[in-house]
């Protein structure tokens, strides 16, 4: 699991990116967070993911806020 901080969220959308210290950021969807965190998200949020990679693209997915 990786640890990043979220730089986007859009609700209506449900896309958003995850900023990583050692990488580039991550874009990731609201089906791939984990528990009722999902309307809880904001901007600068600490979250644990793991990173997927679909169709050439680094995907986070497993996203769980870090409470």
């Amino acid at each position: 699991m990786e640890r990043g901080t979220i730089r986007s969220y859009d609700q209506d959308s449900g896309n958003g990116t995850i900023g990583r210290s050692e990488s580039v950021d991550v874009r990731f969807s609201a089906n791939s967070i984990i528990g009722s965190f999902r309307s809880d998200l904001k901007l600068g949020d600490l979250v644990w993911f793991e990173i997927e990679n679909i169709l050439s693209n680094h995907v986070a997915v497993n996203i769980r806020k870090c409470v």
